[in-house]
């Protein structure tokens, strides 16, 4: 369990990266950061697929059909609807309603896990993630109101919805997938996955591109030079860090920790993501945000701890999810 939680909170940090990112690349659509991103990711699993050997390659083909699975999942379709919501709303009101989400899920998951966790025990992250959406409200309530953003937020509870969808089934299958699959290493199985995911960028999202450009290099020089490398440098980052590198920390976590506690760590990135955004000046903050935004993690952390007191060993079997079936789905 210790590395468990040592595993996910290090995917934690590099998936806070995604609340600073779109700042970078506000003069290209959701749909050029996402394919960016993936083009990166693809391209880094080649190369460790390379690295470790080309047999891992006699894997592909019965694995890709999974692996496209859990790219549309947890990737390209979460990943859409994620920098969507951030633009939409920004990356704190983002990580907020976020964050409500979660005690909620953890429950829920309980009562398909083999250990439970008792209500009371996410009631103090209940109350202040309630307390923080509240203060976070009044921080942005002016801004709201004068730009219409009302409407927006409504979108935004409902996109997230979708997100927690993906997100945990995604989780949960990804579980069991680690531990059905034990030939392959978790640095295989991300790269693996990092190649479904190229092939669906260059499928789906390439087209939808350059739709409007026409072709690669009219795409290229509509662009300013600025422009181009901020993009290039957030794609890096986001393929290699965001991606790449916190799947293949999160394959290690996953079988580590129980079922019951897994739903926390998607509050974890929400912590990292207004550290980022505040530190670095991303956004400008009310105090009201502030303390909005300090209820956010203090609610997230109870959340871990409560979940985790509530924990027995690793089920590394995985539990049942309410959205995939029994654990024998993979």
């Amino acid at each position: 369990m210790r590395w468990g939680i040592i595993y996910g909170l290090l995917a934690c940090m590099c998936w806070g990266l995604n609340y600073v990112l779109p700042s970078l690349v506000s003069g290209f659509s959701t749909l050029e950061v996402v394919m960016g991103r993936y083009f990166v990711y693809g391209l880094v699993s080649l190369g460790m697929l390379l690295f470790k050997g080309v047999d891992q390659f006699r894997y592909l083909a019965s694995f890709i059909p999974l692996a496209c699975l859990l790219s549309l999942m947890g990737f390209i379709g979460y990943d859409l609807l994620d920098v969507t919501n951030i633009r939409s709303v920004g990356p704190c009101i983002a990580g907020m309603l976020s964050s409500m989400s979660v005690p909620i899920i953890a429950l829920g998951t309980s009562f398909f896990a083999d250990t439970k966790v008792e209500w009371h025990r996410l009631l103090v992250a209940m109350v202040f993630a309630v307390v923080g959406a509240f203060c976070m409200f009044l921080g942005v309530s002016s801004s709201l109101l004068a730009d219409g953003g009302i409407s927006g937020l409504k979108g935004a509870v409902m996109v997230l919805s979708v997100q927690t969808l993906l997100w945990n089934s995604y989780s949960a299958l990804l579980r069991r997938t680690c531990n059905r699959w034990t030939e392959l290493s978790p640095t295989s199985i991300t790269s693996l996955i990092g190649v479904a995911s190229l092939i669906l960028s260059c499928l789906i999202l390439l087209p939808m591109v350059m739709s409007n450009s026409g072709s690669p290099i009219a795409w290229w020089e509509e662009k300013s030079p600025q422009d181009l490398r901020n993009f290039l440098f957030a794609s890096l980052i986001a393929g290699t860090l965001i991606s790449w590198t916190a799947t293949e920390l999160w394959c290690r976590a996953s079988t580590r920790l129980t079922a019951v506690i897994v739903p926390f760590f998607l509050t974890g990135d929400v912590i990292f993501g207004h550290l980022y955004t505040y530190s670095l000046g991303i956004v400008s903050h009310t105090r009201w945000e502030v303390l909005g935004s300090i209820c956010t993690i203090i609610g997230a952390i109870y959340t871990g701890f409560g979940a985790s007191r509530g924990s027995a060993a690793p089920d590394l079997a995985g539990a049942a999810c309410p959205v995939l079936g029994d654990s024998q789905i993979v």
